[in-house]
């Protein structure tokens, strides 16, 4: 199995957003086909995670989206995160990682909501959720805990309306 490599200069953090217009590019993402479980950090399996290739480097990983906090019974809902290396932004990658994402849980896990939060002035996530088909529900004041201060987010959701 080849290792996979991280360039030193890959910054996946939330430390950089961009709220400027971006320029759409051909997406040349890869998606694994198997989602793999955090394992040891999440023994319960109430998590999947999925690293993103461009097909022209399957060697280096781009970035990553992840379901957690998998809850069952009648509430069958997520949460959605995902980074992205801040050179590889703006170039559509992420919005087809979200789609990929959200589509698998739906119809693979069969959840009927998904949640992800974004901090007001991060546009481009925004962006991100809204052409996937996500919609605001409300802000979350004082909602986590980034680079040492407790910041509001956008509360997005998209409800799986191929269920009753």
């Amino acid at each position: 199995m080849a290792r996979l490599h991280r360039p030193a200069k890959a910054r996946l953090s939330f430390r950089s957003f961009r709220g400027s217009r971006c320029r759409r590019l051909p997406v040349r993402l890869f998606h694994s086909v198997l989602f793999s479980k955090y394992g040891a950090k999440d023994p319960a399996g109430s998590g999947k995670k999925n690293n993103m290739f461009a097909r022209e480097q399957p060697e280096t990983v781009l970035g990553s989206a992840a379901l957690n906090g998998i809850v069952r019974g009648c509430f069958q809902s997520c949460f959605l995160g995902y980074r992205l290396d801040e050179k590889n932004q703006c170039r559509g990658y992420m919005t087809e990682a979200v789609e990929a994402v959200t589509g698998y849980a739906f119809r693979e896990l069969g959840l009927h909501r998904i949640e992800a939060n974004v901090m007001p002035r991060n546009k481009a996530s925004l962006r991100v959720l809204e052409k996937a088909g996500y919609r605001e529900e409300g802000v979350a004041r004082r909602y986590l805990k980034i680079n040492g201060v407790r910041e509001d987010h956008i509360h997005m959701v998209r409800l799986n309306e191929a269920q009753p």
